[in-house]
């Protein structure tokens, strides 16, 4: 089972997003373990633990150059979640794109 952390706002549509991708993730025959964690708490849990993958929701963008944030994930991937694909809570495409990523970072 890989676990991800998804760093986001949270909200009702994050809920449905992540039960989406769940549901997908079953059929591509892929467990996964979501956390979703809001951009503080995410942060504090990842100083704390290993995933095996981060997700950002596309208003975090700005993440990705914040220096001190990716000393953070240095050794893990991460994957900065198409606002489309969020908008539209397609669980499948946030699945599809985790198996993507994994795969072409082992």
């Amino acid at each position: 089972m890989k676990r991800l952390l998804f760093i986001t706002s949270p909200s009702v549509a994050t809920d449905i997003l992540v039960k989406r991708a769940l549901d997908a993730s079953r059929t591509y025959d892929f467990p996964v373990q979501i956390d979703t964690k809001g951009e503080k708490e995410g942060f504090a849990q990842l100083a704390k633990e290993s995933f095996d993958m981060i997700l950002l929701s596309p208003l975090l963008r700005y993440v990705l150059n914040d220096s001190d944030k990716k000393e953070l994930f240095k050794d893990t991937p991460i994957y900065l979640v198409d606002s489309m694909i969020y908008g539209s809570l397609n669980g499948e495409a946030i699945i599809a794109n985790i198996i993507l990523k994994i795969k072409r970072w082992h």
